[in-house]
Parts: C-alpha cells; structure tokens; sequence
C-alpha cells in the first residue's frame, strides 16, 4: 500500500516557513506528497502565483505534487453557519474530492497516510480526514517566522517571503530631479533603513576615471549602457522590499536633452533602455535647497535645471512619481518614507490582511 502525505496551506504569502514544510514532508519517507494551496477567487494574492511559487522551489528530484484548490468554504469554524463537525466535514468532502481528480484509483485516505502540518489544526484536520498527524516545527524553532508576522511587518520580514513572490512585490524607487537636491543623500539612507540595495548613478565614477570629464557622445553611449547594466544586475538582490536608485536612465535621457548632443539614434536607444527599465516610483527632490558647485555637473556653478523640467519628463512617459515637499533633510526622509511605505502597501494588498 503507498505511503501518502498531504499539506494544505493558504500561503499568504507563501514563506520560507511553507518551503520547509514541505521539505520536510518531502524528506519524511512517504512514497507520495501532495501539497494544497488552498484558496479563493478574491485572495490578495492569486492562488495560481501562490502554487507557481511554491512549484519553483520543487522542480527536480523532489517527487511533490502542488496544486491549487479553490474552496469556497469558510477557513474556520467560526465563520460557518452551522455545527464544528458540519464545518469539518465539509473540508473532508472537499479535499476528498480534490485528491481524486488528482490520484488515479483513488479510493479515500486510510490510517496508513499522513497529514503534515504546523499549525494546531492540523491535527483535528487528520482525525477527521481518518489519517496520521505528524506536526512540523510548531513552536517555529526551525524558521522563526509566520505569514502573520510577515504580514505585519513585511519591510523587516520581505526575505523570508519566496523569491517568486519577492520578485512581484518588490517595488524600485528612483530618487530623481535636478543637480545638488539630496539625492545621493536620500538613495543612501533609505537603502540604510531598509536594508535594501542602493543604486549609485554609473555616470560619476565613469567621469572621475577619465582625464577631463566634459561630455561627449561616444562618454554618453558609454553612459546608457553602464547605468542599464547597474540597473539590470541589481536585480538580483532580492533581499529587501525595494531597490533604490540614486536617478536612472530617464535621468540621463534628460542630461542629454540639457547636453544637447547625441544622434537621433543614440537618444532612441536611451529612451528604449529607460522604458525597460523604468522604476515603481520616481520621488522628485524640491530643488529649494543651496546648490553645491561640482565640476561634473553641467551647470558646474548653477543648476542647469528646475523641478519642473524632471517633471515633465516623467509626465511624458506617464511614470508615476511624487514632489518632495520639504526642504529640511530630516522632514524630506520622515515625507519621504511614509511615501513609500504607502506605495509598497497599496500595491501588495496582502500585507495587513488578516485571515477572520
């Protein structure tokens, strides 16, 4: 007789948590696993991202089977209009009849099966499923971790989530606008107090490296490409809720309006580099603050710029932005933050819901 286990899980978000789980069911000697990621039309998070998620971790010699289950039914007893034993033996039904549009000649579930699970219904769900309970890391001593707690506090807890879901979530925030705002200053300490990677722009080190450092078109192709290289491989860096940009190729399509040079071909290659790479957000400094005179900037001595003509641009390209209001640096990160805080929160509703 096979020798079976089943998980059911919502993963909201799916976690390290359920990639251990699983693991270990994977690991507990059964001849067949079969994970339920349970859900339903209206999820803040869509069930099939969930089980892809959760099938990106699995792929090779792993022998589990994941697979989305659309309920319809009421996660606790509490939400159900009837008796416990009603509510439970309807999720029996349901899984039941689940697994057997998946196992062919699936004939029920017996004591010889297992239900793995980390949370205390797991083992109501095995009595009445008529199978063996074997509880994974309760106390979460393993991964210390729960997608409440993730939930909660998902800037602190962003890398515990699966990186498919990571990679979906993450949003890149460009600090953009004229010459000597804070923008340096801003990319810095967020990426300080996120933990998150910081983008430096390409463009200064490249200029430094150099004899003279005026601009000219062959130092600006370099440009584009070795600001799209940066902004490509930082990707990679997964870690945190955003990645920050210390200004992007949008900004230096507009350093080549303000150059003035460049082929047609060489700002068409530009856009087309900025659109593929183009940012969740773009916060627009206030250029109300003294100006600092440096040799690698166009005006050199003066801002050849305002905050309307970085505007414009990101209006050109219907970008999403926000205009700094404050002038005093402290009032510019506590504006700044809430900002974006806000911005990550509305576009990833499943951090504050909370399972009723």
């Amino acid at each position: 007789m096979a020798n079976r286990g089943f998980i059911l899980m919502t993963a909201l978000p799916v976690s390290e948590g359920h990639i251990q789980l699983v693991r270990w069911g994977a690991s507990f000697g059964v001849d067949e696993l079969y994970v339920m990621v349970c859900g339903t039309e209206n999820d803040p998070i869509p069930l099939n991202q969930r089980v892809y998620a959760l099938q990106s971790e699995f792929r090779g010699n792993w022998g589990v089977d994941i697979e989305g289950l659309i309920h319809g039914l009421p996660d606790y007893p509490e939400q159900f209009d009837g008796t416990v034993e009603e509510f439970d033996q309807k999720w029996v039904d349901k899984i039941n009849e689940h697994l057997a549009e998946r196992i062919e000649d699936f004939e029920g579930l017996d004591e010889a099966d297992f239900l793995f699970a980390s949370d205390t219904y797991g083992a109501r769900f095995a009595k009445n499923l008529g199978v063996g309970f074997a509880p994974f890391d309760p106390n979460r001593e393993v991964v210390k971790i729960s997608g409440t707690k993730i939930r909660r506090d998902p800037f602190t807890n962003f890398k515990y989530i699966a990186p498919y879901l990571r990679g979906n979530m993450r949003c890149t925030i460009t600090i953009f606008g004229a010459e000597s705002t804070g923008k340096t200053t801003m990319t810095r300490k967020l990426a300080d107090r996120y933990n998150a990677p910081s983008i430096f722009e390409w463009a200064r080190p490249y200029l430094e490296s150099l004899d003279t450092p005026e601009v000219t078109d062959e130092r600006m192709r370099m440009i584009v490409r070795g600001q799209e290289a940066l902004q490509r491989s930082a990707r990679s860096q997964d870690h945190s809720a955003f990645i920050f940009q210390d200004t992007d190729l949008f900004s230096t399509l507009g350093y080549y309006r303000l150059y003035g040079g460049g082929t047609v071909q060489d700002i068409n290659d530009c856009e087309t580099a900025a659109c593929d790479n183009q940012s969740s957000l773009y916060i627009v400094m206030n250029s109300g603050i003294k100006f600092t005179p440096d040799p690698l900037r166009y005006g050199v001595t003066k801002r050849e710029s305002d905050d309307q003509f970085w505007i414009d641009i990101l209006e050109e390209y219907g970008l999403e932005y926000y205009v700094v209001q404050a002038t005093n640096q402290h009032a510019q990160e506590a504006e700044v933050q809430a900002v974006i805080e806000e911005f990550f929160l509305d576009r990833n509703p499943v951090f504050g819901f909370e399972r009723v």
